[in-house]
């Protein structure tokens, strides 16, 4: 799991663009207890797929 600033570094974007596309459900993550929670695995998605992953893998059952 990354926090905000670390998914920030990952992707090599603004903390501020991570939280918009987040908060717009863009980019998969989680608040929890106040701050968001990232799965690396879902930010590698979401460069390989773009934004639409969140919505589309919906309809797909996890690979778990």
């Amino acid at each position: 799991m990354l926090t905000l600033p670390e998914a920030a570094t990952f992707l090599r974007v603004s903390e501020a663009a991570v939280r918009e596309l987040a908060e717009s459900r863009a980019l998969a993550g989680q608040p929890i207890g106040g701050e968001w929670r990232f799965h690396k695995r879902a930010l590698v998605d979401f460069l390989r797929f773009g934004p639409q992953l969140p919505r589309n893998s919906r309809m797909v059952p996890p690979p778990w």
